[in-house]
C-alpha cells in the first residue's frame, strides 16, 4: 500500500495539564490511488478560576480505514467517532459543563436520519445545598442543548429540576423523601 508513517506526541506540563495526538498518515495508498490517514486527540488542562478543558478528538480519511487497517473487532465495528470539547468547573455548591460535541460517521450502512446529532452546545449546571433551612437539603439540575443535524430536525432542549429532600439516617437505615 506505500510508506505509512506514524508519530504520537504526549505531554504533561507543570500544572498538570497532559495529553496525547497520535496520528498516521499514507500518502497514495497503492490499492485506492488516494491519501489515506487518521488522528486520535485526547488532552485534559486546568484553566484558571477552577475550569478545565478537555478535548477527545478522532478522525479518519474515509470509511473503510479502519477494515483496512485495524485489526481489533473493537475499533472495525465503530460506527462513529466523538469529537468533544467540554470545559468543566467544579465548586463548594455547583458543578458546570459546557459540551461542543459533533461525530464522524463512517459506517456507510447508517442512513442520514440515523446519524447522531451533534449538540453545539451542551450545557449543564447542578447545584446542591445539604443540611439548609429546616434541615432541608437543596438541589436544581439544569441542562439545555441544542441539537442539529445536516438535513434533519435541529432544536433546543431545556431541561430543570428543582428538587427539596429531607434526609432521615439512623443506625444501618436511611430514608430521603424528596419532591421535584
Amino acid at each position: 500500500r506505500g510508506l505509512q508513517l506514524g508519530t504520537e506526541l504526549r505531554f504533561l506540563t507543570e500544572n498538570n495539564s497532559n495529553g496525547k495526538i497520535w496520528g498516521d498518515f499514507l500518502s497514495d495508498d497503492d490499492r485506492i490511488k488516494e491519501d489515506r490517514w487518521q488522528f486520535d486527540v485526547e488532552t485534559e488542562s486546568f484553566l484558571s478560576h477552577g475550569w478545565r478543558a478537555s478535548v477527545l478528538a478522532v478522525g479518519v480519511s474515509d470509511n473503510a480505514y479502519y477494515d483496512d487497517f485495524s485489526s481489533r473487532l473493537s475499533t472495525t465495528s465503530q460506527t462513529s467517532l466523538n469529537r468533544s470539547i467540554d470545559f468543566e468547573r467544579y465548586s463548594e455548591h455547583w458543578s458546570m459543563m459546557v459540551r461542543l460535541q459533533d461525530f464522524q460517521t463512517i459506517d456507510p450502512k447508517i442512513d442520514l436520519d440515523q446519524e447522531p446529532y451533534a449538540q453545539l452546545p451542551q450545557i449543564v449546571a447542578n447545584g446542591r445545598w445539604r443540611d439548609g433551612f429546616l434541615g432541608l437539603d437543596y438541589s436544581l439540575d439544569t441542562e439545555t442543548s441544542y441539537f442539529y443535524r445536516d438535513d434533519s430536525v435541529k432544536g433546543a432542549r431545556l431541561h430543570l429540576k428543582p428538587a427539596i429532600s429531607l434526609p432521615l439516617e439512623g443506625p444501618g437505615l436511611y430514608f430521603v423523601p424528596e419532591i421535584a
